[in-house]
């Protein structure tokens, strides 16, 4: 419908939020470390903030809207199921419920790789 939300917060007011939120923002300006994403990244920490006071505060976060992100894109029948005719859905995808067929003479393997692997955050900051 055209309507559209701005919202500003100096840096003073972003690093307060960020001190009284992140226990480890908070530790590393007392230590002078740099192990927390709000220190490595402190832009990018603002701005994900800042969407995140957006949506929560003028989002429309209701199940419809949810349900139509969902369905959008696809062909909806008439007993209330849906199938996507361009694409199949993400889930499907990842599970390797769709046949891949390549178009230019690459291996399966290349193309079709197993689950995406968990990754420890923990080892990824020590391999740092």
């Amino acid at each position: 419908n055209g309507f559209y939300k701005s919202i500003y917060w100096t840096k003073e007011k972003m690093q307060s939020h960020a001190i009284q939120y992140s226990q480890a923002y908070a530790t590393d300006l007392k230590k002078k470390t740099n192990y927390s994403f709000w220190s490595k990244d402190f832009n990018g920490m603002a701005f994900k903030t800042m969407l995140r006071q957006l949506i929560s505060k003028w989002g429309i976060m209701s199940i419809d809207i949810q349900e139509a992100l969902t369905k959008d894109m696809s062909v909806v029948n008439t007993d209330g199921s849906f199938n996507y005719v361009d694409t199949p859905p993400q889930q499907d995808i990842i599970k390797g419920n769709v046949e891949v067929t390549p178009s230019v003479d690459v291996p399966v393997e290349k193309i079709v790789e197993d689950k995406p692997k968990k990754v420890n955050l923990d080892e990824l900051q020590d391999s740092e």
